[in-house]
């Protein structure tokens, strides 16, 4: 009785952990593969992971509603063509700093530390974009960040 009930529970564990071992397995083959919606992006050779967002619906949430962001996290918002994105703090709960693109992925403005309680005010670039990156408030000027650098992904 005593050993059926050890086979059971030794049959229990092998399971389990073949599930683990599967699970596993796939996270990592998503993650080599880029199946993620995770993209490493770089900077003034910073390397940032960040959310890409390319859809309306996952633009217009951006970071709403989020606690926070890790010491090398972003999201970047990715358009298809160039124009003058605004952005707004609806929702966001910590300061960001927003840096936009051009197609050529130069930076064309910064706007740094913007803040929760500015809502509804937007911010805007001074020149048409393409990519827009929001990373927690300070690390533009952390990295150095300016006018014409590039961003490579």
């Amino acid at each position: 009785m005593i050993s059926e009930q050890n086979n059971s529970i030794n049959q229990s564990i092998h399971t389990l952990l073949l599930l683990l071992l599967a699970i596993a397995i796939l996270f990592f083959a998503y993650t080599l593969f880029g199946f993620l919606p995770y993209k490493r992006v770089t900077i003034n050779n910073q390397n940032i992971d960040v959310t890409v967002v390319d859809s309306s619906k996952e633009r217009e949430k951006g970071l709403s509603g989020r606690d926070r962001l890790s010491e090398r996290e972003g999201m970047l918002f990715s358009f298809t063509n160039e124009d003058e994105y605004c952005f707004w703090m609806k929702d966001v709960n910590f300061p960001i700093d927003i840096i936009w693109f051009n197609s050529q992925k130069q930076v064309v403005d910064i706007k740094r530390s913007a803040t929760p309680d500015s809502y509804p005010e937007t911010f805007c670039p001074n020149q048409a974009a393409q990519y827009v990156l929001e990373v927690n408030a300070g690390k533009s000027d952390e990295w150095n960040i300016s006018i014409n650098d590039e961003i490579s992904f």
